[in-house]
């Protein structure tokens, strides 16, 4: 029985992507909400992000599969 399956298929390669990504974000210039910039879309940021980090630790805990590149 082969036990793995493809990184894309992956919470927690897909928790930390997002995680990445809204970090990423600001630092390249692009705008996640359509709000000014202000302290609240800095929040929304970082909830965007904490949400991100919690689906790739619960993707990472309830592996069953290695993945495979």
């Amino acid at each position: 029985m082969d036990m793995t399956k493809n990184p894309l298929a992956s919470l927690g390669v897909w928790g930390a992507v997002f995680a990445i990504a809204l970090q990423l974000a600001p630092v390249l210039g692009k705008q996640l909400f359509n709000l000014e910039p202000t302290d609240s879309t800095a929040v929304l940021d970082q909830i965007g992000t904490v949400i991100a980090g919690v689906v790739a630790l619960y993707g990472r805990l309830k592996a069953t599969h290695v993945l495979k590149f």
